[in-house]
Formats: structure tokens, sequence, C-alpha cells
């Protein structure tokens, strides 16, 4: 009839320095093993001779019912409720996070998202609904009922940023961004040791990077702009079977796919009008269930139709329309946004400009086949939107190309000819990463293209181009020189609008989009003459100065001044007016600038001026202005036929009439004769 003082504090000298609490005792042997737990919570194992035994049977110690600090008992408490709450509290993550939601973003998450246990979701709301909130909410909620632990965020470069700030800000989720420098400087691996990481998709895609990532196990896996991983089906010729061309960002996506737990895809543009790619892009989703457009075609569609036909039942898809989403209490979260295209025209020195530039391009970067197909479309884009940007940006890209040219000729002229070919060869296929589209790159990277691209294959054409580049920049010098801006004039004249007269009194703020840097500061400089504060957003600008330029604007400037740096990831809520000064050819970087201001949050009606020069004082046509100024008045006519419904189809109504638009305008450069043909596109 042993009793031992079980629950009771007992002394054991020789084996603990402190009182500790006896929970259970069993016999080993000739002794007893004793599990006792310390003062500090630690549970140990002791074994006890006959003789220690002895001493406690019948021991009559006080049982352990002392008091507590109250303070450690009320973090035992919390820790309790946090640990046990997303049983009790289905929106668990909402209270613990820095945001107000709203209706449209709890049902995503919480209604269509978390009950799937293996979720293989597109998430494709217009832009400004909140995206990169709801998955911020998902990661927190599935981390708190402990069903993820590694995370990987895709999406493009410039956004790595915003995706870290806005985990951290709002969710307290702390993620650790790799790129080059870090991932190729340090011994250990960067995808092993941290479970929560954001990439940028176009590093991961390659080549010894995207082995290693796939070596890894990844709970959730979130794609941003996921519609840029593309695939699609291509013909191998008469008798031949269809065969599927994938591009390196499609491929990352889809082993990504078949290996993680869950996977989010986010796009505003998951369709873009081309049935084909659309089917390879849902294949990421579940290639089980979405067939093969290659082989079954129509069945295919109508497989896919068939499921979106399930609408807010549709496990795998969700999109709501900027028109359709209400706050708590059903108003409407976005005000009206109204487009007022600008068109002015270019003075005779001007279009003598336009037309010598346009001849200049023509001549010396010619459309090209093969690997030179892209480097060389690339480089005419980003010429004929700096000659249409501003005199001061194309006299500074020209410059800049003529001294480049200068060098390449004299470092060419020292070296032997079979060493002249291989440097031209390599000049000519410039671009390392064929799936870099215009917009991809950053200003640093358009500069080096247009500066060092060639496709001269003999020293002769060279020296050509350089005497034509030399009339060229003293051309375009007496432009810049002359004062008499036609552009400027009609940003002058914008601005006295009525929608304007708040900027005067300070009430108002009004954000300029440029393409290039030195358009900016020639507008910025003006702007201050005419009275105006002023700041400015490049890409040249490091996360803090954006931010710091960001609450300069909200606070003090009266006008920013921004490239497309700004038109990613910076929320201007506080500013209903915006100038697009340069039209960008990329259909959806029209809506993703508006997405800045025209966003939840945004009080009062947005008001959009587009400049576009439509033709010189003679009359002679601008090709590429009037094909914008004709996209725009479609877009308006369809607004008003649509009762406004027209907040992202710009894009889609491209695609779906199978027009490229970037392509058309450079086509229109070569060919003016067919403007007829492309107005009616």
């Amino acid at each position: 009839d042993r009793a031992f003082p079980i629950g009771q504090r007992i002394e054991l000298p020789g084996h603990f320095a402190q009182p500790v609490l006896l929970e259970s005792v069993r016999a080993v042997g000739q002794g007893f093993e004793c599990r006792v737990r310390l003062p500090d919570g630690r549970l140990e194992e002791v074994v006890l001779s006959q003789e220690e035994t002895s001493s406690l049977l019948g021991h009559k110690g006080e049982r352990s019912c002392h008091l507590v600090d109250p303070r450690h008992l009320q973090l035992l408490v919390e820790s309790a409720r946090i640990r046990l709450a997303y049983a009790y509290d289905r929106q668990f993550a909402v209270s613990l996070s820095g945001i107000r939601t709203l209706p449209h973003q709890i049902e995503a998450v919480y209604q269509r998202m978390l009950p799937q246990p293996c979720l293989r979701f597109l998430l494709a709301d217009d832009p400004g609904a909140g995206k990169t909130i709801m998955a911020g909410l998902l990661i927190k909620e599935l981390k708190l009922r402990e069903a993820i632990e590694r995370v990987l965020i895709l999406c493009p470069a410039p956004l790595t940023i915003q995706w870290q700030d806005e985990m951290q800000r709002w969710f307290g989720e702390t993620f650790d961004i790799v790129f080059s420098a870090v991932d190729q400087q340090q011994l250990s691996n960067p995808w092993q040791r941290w479970n929560q990481i954001i990439v940028s998709i176009d590093y991961a895609k390659q080549n010894g990077v995207r082995e290693r990532i796939w070596e890894q196990h990844w709970d959730l896996v979130i794609i941003d702009e996921a519609h840029k991983c593309s695939a699609r089906t291509s013909s191998s010729g008469a008798g031949r079977e269809p065969r599927v061309v994938t591009t390196k960002r499609y491929e990352l996506a889809w082993k990504l796919a078949a290996q993680c737990d869950h996977l989010l895809l986010l796009t505003a543009t998951p369709h873009h009008g081309d049935e084909d790619k659309f089917a390879h892009f849902l294949r990421l989703l579940d290639p089980d269930l979405f067939p093969e457009p290659h082989r079954l075609k129509e069945e295919a569609q109508s497989v896919r139709k068939e499921i979106f036909r399930l609408g807010a039942d549709c496990p795998w898809a969700l999109r709501r329309l900027k028109e359709d989403l209400r706050d708590l209490n059903g108003q409407r979260l976005f005000p009206d946004r109204h487009a007022v295209t600008v068109p002015f025209t270019l003075n005779a020195d001007e279009f003598a400009l336009y037309k010598a530039v346009t001849a200049y391009i023509n001549q010396f970067i010619p459309h090209q086949q093969g690997q030179r197909r892209n480097s060389a479309a690339l480089a005419r884009t980003v010429l004929q939107r700096r000659l249409a940007s501003s005199a001061c940006a194309i006299h500074e890209s020209l410059k800049r190309r003529l001294e480049k040219q200068q060098r390449l000729l004299e470092e060419l002229e020292a070296l032997p000819p079979d060493k002249q070919r291989r440097k031209l060869a390599a000049l000519q296929g410039w671009l390392p990463d064929e799936e870099l589209e215009e917009d991809d790159l950053d200003e640093t990277q358009r500069d080096q293209l247009i500066d060092e691209f060639t496709v001269a294959e003999e020293l002769d054409q060279i020296r050509r181009e350089i005497a034509a580049l030399r009339e060229l920049v003293e051309q375009a010098r007496r432009v810049r020189e002359a004062g008499s801006d036609s552009k400027l004039q009609a940003l002058r004249s914008c601005l006295d609008r009525a929608q304007f007269a708040e900027l005067k009194d300070g009430r108002g703020k009004l954000i300029i989009f440029t393409e290039h840097r030195d358009t900016l500061r020639y507008v910025r400089e003006h702007l201050e003459r005419w009275g105006y504060t002023t700041c400015e957003i490049h890409g040249g600008m490091n996360p803090h100065e954006r931010k710091f330029a960001q609450e300069q604007f909200r606070t003090t400037a009266q006008v920013c001044v921004a490239t497309e740096a700004a038109g990613e990831g910076i929320n201007l809520q506080f500013c209903h007016l915006m100038i697009n000064y340069d039209i960008p050819w990329n259909p959806t970087r029209l809506e993703q600038r508006l997405g800045r201001i025209h966003r939840i949050g945004q009080r009062n009606d947005c008001y959009v001026f587009n400049f576009v020069a439509t033709a010189s004082e003679d009359g002679d046509v601008v090709v590429e202005g009037r094909i914008l100024q004709r996209l725009l008045e479609k877009l308006e006519a369809m607004k008003a036929s649509l009762a406004g419904r027209v907040f992202d189809v710009i894009g889609q109504i491209l695609s779906l009439n199978e027009v490229n638009l970037p392509e058309m305008l450079r086509q229109a450069a070569v060919d003016p004769r067919r403007l007829d043909d492309y107005l009616r596109a």
C-alpha cells in the first residue's frame, strides 16, 4: 500500500536544487522512475533507489496550489485563446491585421478559398480591388490554422518591394526577397533556409535558379501577374500533331503547381481574347480538369465554358468588375471616371523632325527575322516612343546613340576582321531574354538597348549611320532650342480648364505621367516656372526615396511628374486628376496608371486627360497619334453604350479583334499608307 505524493511538491536532494512537482511514478527493477515538473515548466525523469523512495512514502507536503504571477497567467490564457481562436472566429486574420476589409474580400478569402483542402484558384478581380490584401489574408489564416509554413510569392521585379512592405505592414508577416546578389554570393541555400520568400519571376525562371526552387517543397505558391506565364499551340507541319510552345515563366509555374499544396494565381487580365493561350493558362490550375486545347479544341472550349458557367459556385476562379463592388453599407466602392482626349498639332519644325527620325529608324533599324527580331522591334519601339514624348527626349536619346556608335566604330577599327564580325553579331542579339517585352525593361535597360543595338554587319554601315545621326542630333537641337513646344503649350492650356481650378488653392492634386526621365525633368522645370510646387517619381529612385516622394506629394506638392515607375505599387487615392502626357503603347498600362488614383478609398470622380499628336499644322497625319486617338474615341463610345462598364476592357477588346497595338504602331511607321486599314481595325 504504497502512497506516493502525486501532485505535490517534493524535495529530492542530490537531484534537484529546488522543490519539484511529482507527476507520476512507475517501478523499474529495484527502484522507481519518477516524472517531475521543474519550476520553469520543463519535465524531467529521474530514477530513485529504495532508500530515496522510502522518504517519499507517506509524504504530507502541500498540494501545488500556490499563487502565480497574474501577468504570467494572462499570457497563458491569451496564448491558448490565440491558438484556438480560428475554430471560433472564422475571420481571425481580419482581427489581427491592420486593414479594413470589404465584403468582396471576405467573400473571396473565407467563402471561396479557405474551404478548399487543396487550393487551386484564379483570382482575377479588376485592378485596384485589393488582390494583394486578399492574398495576405489567405496567408495569415492558413498560418493560424497551421496549414502552411513555407510560402513562395512570384511577381514582376518592380513589385517585390511592394509585396514585402504590405505583408509586413498589414499582416505582420516577414518575407525575404531573393535576387541575384543574395542568391549567388552566399554559401548557404536561401531557398532552403528561408520559409517565406518573394522573388521576381524573371529571375526565378532562369536556368540554375529554377532547379533549386523546384528542389524545395512549398506549402503555398502565389503568382502575381500570372497571365505572363503563357504557352501556345504551334503547328508541327502537315500530318503532324500540334505541339505546345511554352515560355520559361510557364515552365516554372507548371512544375511549382504540380509540387505545391496550394496555388493562387493573381491577374486582372487573364484572357486577353486568345482562347488557346487562355486554355493553356488554366491548365496550371488543374491539368486533369482543363483539357489540352491542341488535342481536344472544341471539346476543351466547351468544358471551360461549362466550368465557368457555375458562376458563384465555381471553385477554381473568381472575377469581379469594379462597378459591381460595394462597401459594407452597399455603396459603390469606386466613383465615376472621365477620360478626355487632348489632341494637338505639331508645328512645321517638329513634324519635319518626326519625319526625319521615322526615316532614320526605318533605314538603320529595320525589321529583322530570327533571334534579332525581338531586339530590333524593341529598339524601334523605344525610339518611336521617345520621339512622341518630347523633342528633349529624342534629342538626348539620339546624342547618346551617336556617342555610343562613334566609340563602337573606334573599337571595331582596332580589331581584326574576325573579331569585328563576332562583336557585331553579339550586339545584334542584344536581348538575353527573348520573353522580355518593352514594358519589362527599366529605363536604364531601354537606354542601353537603343545605345548599343545595331543591325550593321559592316563598318561602312556604321559610318553611314553616324553621319545620319549627326544631322538628326543637330536638327533635334534646333527644335528643342526653338522654345515653341506644341505639346507643352497644350499642357499649359489644359491646366486652365475648370477641372484644375482647385490646384490653384491647394485643394487638388495632379499626377502627370511621362514615358521618359528626360521629358519628366523638362516638364517639371516648366511647371515650376508656372508657379506650381512639384515632386517626381521615377525608376531610378530606391523604395525609400519613392515613399518620401509619395508623402511629399500628399502633403506639400501640387503636381507629381512621374514615369511608369509610379504606375505600379503606389497608392494615390488622395489625387483624382491625371494627365497622360505620353500615351503608353501597351493598352493595359493605361488602366494600371489610372488604378493608382481610381482605387478603394478614392472619394472624388477621377479625370484623365490623354495627350495625342494627330497631325501637323499643314494637315499631314501623325500616324501613331491618329491611331491612339481613334482607340480612345472607340473606348468612350463603348463606355456610353455599356453604361460606363469599361473599366478594364481596352486590352481585351483589342485582343478579341486580333489587334496587336504595339505591332500596329510599329508597322504604321513603316507603311503610313495603311493608316485607313488600321483605323478600321
